[in-house]
């Protein structure tokens, strides 16, 4: 039944579902198994959107990817972690989710851009310990790849879930043609081959070049890239967490307009 403000659509057990068809960003919709008129029409004010995300960025050890940092943006907060601050990788993973199983977090998704194939290892390996003090971990996975990690845990008794996902599973392609495509500002640059375990304080003249992926940063790029710090030295800590920080806000910015 369509009427002037809703749409109303009866099911086989008798429940009845009301559609909002107010100009809204998105719908609302109630159930009822009272008749129509007890039906009252609810509006959509504000547009709600329980979503983080979370970027880790790695070097190469001897072949062998280690985290070289961390980003967690909750669309007001960054919060930002760098290996040389913690006495191990694992225990800055370890801090990162005490950051996460936060009770102001219940029921938020936590997106990953490639998670399913990167990021969530690193993760579920130090969350599997977190097993042994009530924290539970519930995968949902296809084809090999995580569609979907609940975690569950307990503050003060009380029960609380966030879950862990892959955005590329939801929208498949690199976060610089997802910003393009969605009409916002490009990520940042950053050398990706030039972090090593014998620099990761480096504080000196921008990196050359070739450490920069020539596929993605033209070398007109890169030379504007390297006159914003003519007056200043280029630090890879601070340069990493910003680049890290800007994919989380950037992918965070997607998702929004994605879910609008």
């Amino acid at each position: 039944f369509i009427g002037k403000n809703y749409i109303r659509r009866t099911l086989s057990n008798g429940k009845k579902i009301f559609f909002n068809l107010t100009n809204q960003p998105i719908f609302s919709y109630e159930s009822f198994e009272s008749d129509d008129s007890m039906f009252k029409i609810q509006t959509v004010n504000e547009y709600s959107f329980k979503a983080c995300t979370l970027d880790i960025e790695t070097f190469l050890d001897n072949n062998i990817h280690k985290i070289l940092c961390i980003c967690f943006y909750d669309g007001q907060t960054s919060h930002k972690f760098y290996i040389n601050d913690y006495k191990s990788q694992d225990y800055m993973v370890d801090c990162l989710i005490d950051t996460l199983l936060n009770p102001k977090y219940h029921r938020h998704s936590i997106y990953i851009h490639n998670g399913s194939s990167f990021d969530l290892v690193f993760l579920l390996k130090v969350l599997s310990k977190r097993t042994l003090h009530g924290v539970t971990i519930d995968p949902t996975y296809k084809d090999g790849k995580f569609l979907n990690v609940k975690i569950g845990f307990k503050v003060d008794k009380k029960q609380y879930n966030i879950n862990l996902k892959d955005s590329m599973l939801l929208l498949e392609n690199s976060l610089a043609k997802l910003a393009k495509q969605f009409n916002l500002d490009d990520k940042g640059l950053f050398p990706y081959s030039f972090p090593k375990l014998n620099n990761l304080d480096y504080i000196g003249s921008v990196p050359d070049y070739k450490y920069f992926d020539s596929k993605k940063i033209s070398l007109d790029q890169y030379n504007d890239y390297k006159k914003s710090f003519n007056n200043k030295l280029w630090s890879l800590k601070d340069e990493v967490l910003n680049y890290c920080e800007l994919d989380c806000i950037l992918l965070h910015q997607i998702l929004i307009e994605f879910s609008k």
